[in-house]
């Protein structure tokens, strides 16, 4: 049988770990082309290799897209080098580790401001005709901070 996503092109940021890592291995498993877009380069390139020992295809970007320019050269790279973009998990964040009571504002401040901005920073430089964007919430559940998963 013929892998689902063959011949389609996704854009995981958040890619280095956890749900990022997960959804890009499974992407690629289903026949995408992933590319992999985070800060932690040495993770991203491990990930890459798995996925390539795999059969897949995996474009490594080392990128913080709290910065708009790293943003739109992330999408940028991702079409010009695998073709088009299809799909978009919008995953990256910040995890701050320790206890959620008392915890200081600039704490939390820290935490939102990339979780709401990652949005917009990726997806208004998507091109045209991109396919869907899924994001991952806070706390890293796909839906938790009030927006739905899965809107196109």
């Amino acid at each position: 049988m013929e892998p689902v996503l063959k011949s389609t092109v996704a854009l995981v940021t958040g890619a280095s770990s956890g749900i990022g890592a997960a959804a890009a291995v499974t992407l690629a498993g289903q026949g995408a082309a992933v590319a992999l877009a985070a800060r932690r380069r040495d993770r991203l390139d491990a990930l890459a290799a798995s996925i390539r020992e795999s059969g897949g295809t995996a474009l490594v970007l080392e990128c913080d897209i709290t910065d708009q320019p790293q943003a739109a050269d992330a999408v940028q790279r991702t079409v010009a080098e695998l073709g088009r973009l299809d799909t978009l998990i919008n995953n990256a964040g910040v995890m701050l580790l320790g206890p959620v009571v008392g915890a200081p504002l600039s704490e939390w401040q820290r935490r939102l401001q990339p979780d709401q901005a990652r949005r917009r920073r990726v997806q208004r430089v998507a091109p045209p005709g991109a396919g869907p964007a899924v994001r991952a919430g806070l706390a890293g559940r796909a839906g938790r901070d009030g927006d739905r998963a899965g809107r196109a």
